[in-house]
């Protein structure tokens, strides 16, 4: 039922409505009537709907003169002033569309609509009511995607195939069903004046919140693609309707930093490496955009790893193999042989101690601990001047990081 018809309309509706029946009464009354009487009711409420339509016009009008005038004394007018006017503009225009909608349903003639057989169900999540094997849905929203989604598949016009479609949504529930025959049916409306009655009632301001509560829960597992999870992260955030910002970049990244810590580390040095006047904000669409790029870094050093470890392994499995088959000791094959030492050129026993060998590797081991205290300084120059080299190249200013190879910026282990 049109709640417009139930507001208390300003002063400009009292014209049109005298002693004549209100447009609620005569929609009531048709609904009641025979097919004998309909055509003549009918008729009355679409003379009531047009001339409905004139004063709300005419009152717009007056509407829109009475902002010329406030906007002309500005300098007396108060806010409050301004805000009642918008207002009442707002509440006007939304009513001459309705008035509209409703008068081009009542005199276009009903088509017959093929409903398509794949339609959803109206089944949310907790419904006691809901059928088995069916998919229920989280929220009213996502329903309605589905619903608007397969009718496009249909080629129907939505405006005028809702109606038969959505009761073949309905028809497995008795709440549902006479919910839509007291609400709805034959009322005549645009889908989308009902579709925002339909959100109203099976969802209201609860959407929101249960998007907003999934986004805090979300945990990227330790199987989880981090380009999926942040591609399911980020349609979440759109279905909250809020606006992307750092914050929800930060929620993203600690839902990955548990199994996912390298990733993080890559995705907060990209954004480091740039020069602070021109970093752009750690949101989840920068993320999103950067993600499929270390993913493949990340890839090929893996690759990498996985053959030199299996190359490794092979040859180690050679050489184990050669020693069980060997039909002679260790001891053996060193017998008649003169071999000398590498580093004090003595001759060379399994039982030889060499004290020039001890000292080779003390010195390397000295070497390596005067390399591990170096200073983190130096370390970060040596940074700065492969990003300067990498900048200096191009003619622009703006900065492209597909251009830069992340492995030159990973600090290498000694």
């Amino acid at each position: 039922m049109d709640p417009n018809n139930n507001i208390e309309l300003p002063d400009y509706d009292e014209e049109m409505v005298d002693d004549e029946p209100t447009l609620e009464q005569l929609e009531n009354s048709l609904l009641e009537t025979s097919n004998d009487d309909a055509m003549g009711k009918k008729k009355k409420l679409v003379d009531a709907i047009s001339s409905a339509l004139e004063s709300a016009e005419d009152a717009l009008l007056n509407n829109l003169k009475e902002s010329q005038q406030l906007v002309i004394n500005s300098a007396t007018t108060s806010d409050e002033a301004f805000e009642a006017n918008e207002k009442r503009r707002a509440f006007l225009k939304s009513r001459i569309e309705s008035l509209k909608d409703q008068k081009n349903s009542y005199q276009e003639k009903r088509k017959v609509v093929n409903i398509p057989k794949n339609l959803p169900l109206l089944q949310l999540i907790g419904d006691l009511d809901a059928i088995k094997n069916k998919t229920c849905y989280e929220t009213i929203d996502k329903f309605i995607d589905t619903f608007e989604m397969i009718i496009l598949q249909h080629s129907l016009e939505v405006e005028t195939a809702w109606e038969p479609c959505f009761i073949s949504t309905i028809q497995h529930s008795l709440d549902k069903s006479a919910w839509y025959r007291n609400t709805l049916m034959k009322r005549n409306y645009g889908w989308t004046y009902a579709k925002n009655i339909i959100k109203t009632k099976f969802s209201g301001d609860r959407s929101q919140s249960h998007y907003l509560q999934q986004l805090i829960e979300m945990t990227a597992a330790r199987n989880d693609n981090p380009i999926q999870f942040i591609e399911k992260f980020y349609n979440t955030l759109q279905s909250t309707g809020s606006q992307d910002s750092a914050a929800y970049g930060t929620i993203l990244l600690r839902a990955l930093q548990q199994h996912h810590p390298d990733f993080v580390k890559q995705v907060r040095l990209v954004n480091a490496s740039t020069k602070k006047e021109q970093r752009p904000e750690l949101t989840v669409a920068f993320i999103s955009d950067i993600a499929p790029i270390l993913s493949v870094e990340e890839l090929i050093s893996e690759r990498r790893n996985n053959n030199h470890y299996s190359r490794k392994s092979s040859t180690t499995f050679k050489k184990e193999r050669q020693l069980e088959s060997a039909p002679y000791s260790k001891s053996d094959k060193f017998k008649g042989k003169d071999k000398k030492c590498f580093y004090c050129s003595e001759v060379w026993t399994p039982t030889h101690r060499c004290q020039a060998y001890v000292d080779y590797k003390s010195k390397q081991y000295e070497k390596k601990a005067r390399m591990a205290q170096l200073d983190k300084d130096q370390i970060k120059e040596e940074v700065q001047k492969v990003l300067e080299e990498k900048y200096k190249a191009k003619k622009s200013q703006d900065i492209d990081m597909t251009d830069v190879n992340l492995s030159d910026l990973e600090l290498k282990k000694i």
